[in-house]
């Protein structure tokens, strides 16, 4: 009874922290946490970026979306392909995945589209307005592409952007999951790109870290 108790309470927690459309990524103290922690995300021998954090500011509140950019310079956006495998961590709803086409708006402020998958076996795409405001373009869906997920394996995201069709396309390990469009400003055709990782509250810090790498594919 009293794992149950545990489980059901950790599935509780973990929907709780999903967010609704037109929510706000909030700190307990009211302040945007969505952050940029470029220092979190090391280049190791191999090329591939590592993130890795047990720090326990951010498992607060709803938790924090952290991100970190690519060396690559601001660019037209066409496609891009990312390997991304999470090896530790307690939360298998929290998010991780790829940031696109970020930019420093005058109107919209700190903006990007974001691709998240999670160990869950499920994924969503929305946008960031603001470095705050989370608009879901593609609500949390379960996919059959994502059945072998876990630990320390190794997921293939593809997105890449038909301007003829203007429609984005999402790939999961090759096969074509979804397709969208973004097609109310601020639009997302030109930035950075970069890499986001979820911390929920229910991640164990600082006993259990959280630690995921990705590999850009040319």
């Amino acid at each position: 009874m009293k794992n149950f108790i545990i489980i059901l309470l950790t599935i509780l927690l973990a929907s709780a922290c999903k967010l609704a459309t037109g929510d706000k990524y909030q700190s307990d103290d009211g302040t945007p946490a969505i952050e940029e922690v470029q220092n979190l995300f090391k280049e190791n021998n191999d090329g591939e970026i590592v993130f890795y954090t047990n720090n326990t500011k951010y498992n607060k509140g709803k938790g924090y979306s952290l991100i970190g950019f690519s060396k690559k310079e601001a660019e037209t956006f066409k496609s891009r392909t990312l390997i991304v495998n999470k090896s530790s961590g307690r939360s298998i709803a929290a998010g991780f995945g790829g940031i696109y086409c970020y930019t420093d708006d005058p109107e919209y402020g700190k903006t990007f589209l974001i691709v998240l998958i999670s160990l869950n076996g499920d994924y969503c795409v929305g946008e960031v307005i603001n470095n705050s405001i989370f608009n879901y373009l593609v609500d949390w869906t379960a996919s059959n592409t994502l059945d072998s997920i876990g630990y320390s394996k190794n997921t293939e995201i593809k997105l890449s952007y038909n301007e003829i069709e203007d429609f984005f396309h999402l790939a999961i390990n090759g096969t074509e999951v979804n397709k969208f469009r973004d097609n109310e400003a601020p639009f997302h055709t030109y930035g950075k790109q970069g890499y986001v990782v979820t911390i929920y509250p229910i991640d164990d810090f600082p006993e259990i870290p959280v630690e995921v790498t990705f590999r850009e594919i040319e």
